[in-house]
């Protein structure tokens, strides 16, 4: 996840998926990927959507573009999985903006 977001960091293996997905939980409510398209190759897929959620902390929503990048061995297992997010400063806005009455 990209470094500056708040769940920002390297997670690893199967325990990692389930790290980020708490860490993602922990500040997002109503969290959904949406996937429009996907591209690939013999060792990568793009994943092409829309990320929407709404802050836990502020109430606000959020709603942009966002790729990931998965990477997989010759024996089909996930070596790498790299988020492109469309916008981290609404996101970060997001987060700390202050919930309107």
């Amino acid at each position: 996840e990209v470094e500056n977001l708040p769940y920002g960091g390297d997670y690893v293996g199967h325990q990692g998926m389930q790290d980020v997905a708490a860490a993602l939980g922990g500040v997002w409510d109503d969290i959904a990927l949406t996937v429009d398209d996907t591209l690939s190759s013999e060792t990568r897929v793009a994943a092409l959507g829309t990320f929407s959620a709404t802050a836990k902390s502020t109430g606000e929503k959020v709603s942009f573009p966002m790729v990931e990048v998965w990477t997989f061995r010759d024996d089909g297992k996930v070596t790498r999985i790299e988020p492109v997010y469309g916008d981290t400063a609404q996101v970060l806005k997001a987060l700390r903006a202050p919930v309107s009455a």
